[in-house]
Order: structure tokens, then C-alpha cells, then sequence
């Protein structure tokens, strides 16, 4: 919840695997067990060099957050859902298709998403997320509080960089 006292920041690329898993162990060990006592924030990580789709899939997921927060997150785990068959072809195709069982205003998204309206926002959690990573690869670290841990085996999700940040009351 927003009233939470602690608060989790995925970095995450949607057409990463390791991140798939990464997102799916929060979503089940941690937000399904501490529920309202833990505030997931999910921040933009596409890693454009070998991810053809991920940035426009940021994009998206973007635009759909702008009518609705709940949206956005359906978009993101059907993206999840459906990695394998997804391409840059038939991302903006699948985009849509959830954005209208979302219940967004289509013609609206599809503006958003064809004039990458959100471009801003996404490079903004990228360059935000660079920042605090320090220039080093988000694979397989993670945050605690603020001191990293660098071993990858630490965290199942062995992919997404996860800084858990203590709110102060």
C-alpha cells in the first residue's frame, strides 16, 4: 500500500526472461504475503541493445498507466504471459488487445502509444535507474536498504535489480 513501510523498485525489461521470473517471485513470495505492508514500485529497465521490443513494450505499458494504474500492471503480466510469442510485429497488436479488456479508451492508447507520448517517463525510470545502479548491469543484483549485493543467487529471480527502501513514518 502507499502507507507502506517498506517499499520495493523492480527494475524490470519485459522481454527479459530473468525478469519474468523475477516479477512472478515478487508478485507470489512477497506481495502475496505481506500485501499492504510492502508498496511494489515497477520501474523501466528495457535493455534496447538485445531486447527489440522491450522499449516499445515500456511505452505501452506507460500509456496504459496514464488512464488507469491497474491497467498497466494487467498489461505487464500479459506481456509476461505471453513472452515467448511476442515480436515487435505483433507488440502493438497484443498492446491493444489487453488495453481494451482493461477497459482503456482506445483510441486515446493507441495515440499514446503510436506518438510514444511516454517516452519521457520510460528513459526518465532509465536514467533514474542508471543512476542508482551506478553505471552496473541490473542483472542479478538487488538492494537491501541501500547496500548491494552483488551474488545473483541470492535472490531467486537472479535478474531484476531490487532495492527495498525503508520509509520513514
Amino acid at each position: 500500500g502507499a502507507n507502506a513501510a517498506v517499499s520495493i523498485v523492480e527494475f524490470s525489461d519485459m522481454q527479459c526472461p530473468f525478469c519474468h521470473r523475477a516479477h512472478s517471485d515478487l508478485e507470489k513470495n512477497l506481495i502475496t504475503a505481506y500485501g499492504d505492508k510492502v508498496r511494489w514500485v515497477f520501474k523501466h529497465f528495457p535493455l534496447t541493445s538485445i531486447h527489440p521490443w522491450a522499449y516499445p513494450a515500456a511505452i505501452a505499458i506507460a500509456c496504459a498507466e496514464r488512464q488507469k494504474n491497474d491497467a498497466a500492471w494487467k498489461l505487464q503480466a500479459a506481456l509476461f504471459h505471453e513472452q515467448e510469442s511476442v515480436t515487435p510485429g505483433n507488440l502493438r497488436e497484443k498492446a491493444v488487445a489487453q488495453a481494451k479488456k482493461s477497459g482503456l479508451k482506445i483510441p486515446a492508447f493507441e495515440t499514446c502509444v503510436d506518438k510514444q507520448e511516454t517516452k519521457d517517463r520510460v528513459e526518465a525510470d532509465w536514467y533514474w535507474t542508471s543512476d542508482e545502479l551506478d553505471g552496473s548491469c541490473a542483472w542479478g543484483q538487488y538492494f537491501d536498504y541501500g547496500n548491494q549485493n552483488n551474488n545473483h543467487k541470492s535472490y531467486e529471480g537472479r535478474a531484476v535489480a531490487v532495492r527495498l527502501i525503508q520509509l520513514t513514518a
